[in-house]
């Protein structure tokens, strides 16, 4: 496992994509904080991993409603096309 990600912690984590060393590397030239950012999107998922429930829809309530928005748009779509025949 590379070094950075052994830095973050995320030893036991299974579900962590992980790049090898020379692709880090390049990546690093372009851009120097890239070892934080990558540290700070695992975090992030593992924490988004984590949460529960109502925590996700406290978190994202604009994404539940569209989500709601939509299922309800497409469960509207089979009916209209049941109740119309075709």
């Amino acid at each position: 496992m590379p070094t950075y990600l052994e830095q973050a912690d995320l030893r036991e984590a299974t579900n962590v994509v992980a790049i090898d060393d020379a692709a880090f590397r390049r990546a690093s030239v372009v851009d120097p904080n890239f070892g934080a950012i990558t540290d700070d999107a695992a975090k992030a998922t593992q924490a988004e991993h984590s949460m529960t429930l109502l925590e996700g829809l406290r978190t994202y309530p604009k994404a539940v409603g569209w989500s709601i928005l939509i299922s309800t748009a497409v469960v509207m779509e089979g009916f209209d096309t049941i109740l119309m025949g075709l």
